[in-house]
């Protein structure tokens, strides 16, 4: 987002104006390396969906593909275990690989389903990659 004169709306609370530093606005958003980012706006995130603790990076590139697979392999080991091939459920990252989430430990898996999952929750992180240019 580009500030604008008139006024400057940042949905998800990326940045951070002096002023409000400190204010429960920003609680949590802590000391955030170059290249990390906080969320502390989580409008339209599904209530029933655990909220990941930042802070969050952008994986890319070879980084990306290669958590990326290991996701994919955890995932299709927990489908298997659980007897969820064929079911209309995804196993989701809490805290998305894609944002710096663990693509293997478990304590980052939720079963949800499917229409959840690819309806409200991917988009919703699709939407904040896309607002902070990544």
């Amino acid at each position: 987002y580009v500030p604008n004169p008139v006024g400057w709306v940042d949905p998800y609370g990326l940045t951070c104006k002096e002023e409000v530093l400190g204010s429960s606005a920003t609680k949590g958003a802590g000391n955030v390396k170059p290249g990390e980012f906080s969320v502390v706006d989580w409008s339209g995130y599904p209530a029933s969906v655990p909220k990941p603790q930042g802070p969050f990076r952008l994986l890319e590139g070879t980084e990306y593909d290669a958590a990326r697979k290991a996701a994919n392999k955890a995932n299709n080991q927990i489908r298997k275990a659980n007897n969820l091939r064929g079911k209309p459920v995804d196993v989701h990252e809490i805290k998305p690989v894609k944002f710096g989430g663990s693509p293997t430990d478990p304590s980052n898996k939720i079963i949800l389903d499917r229409s959840l999952h690819r309806q409200q929750v991917t988009p919703w992180w699709n939407q904040l990659q896309k607002d902070i240019g990544g």
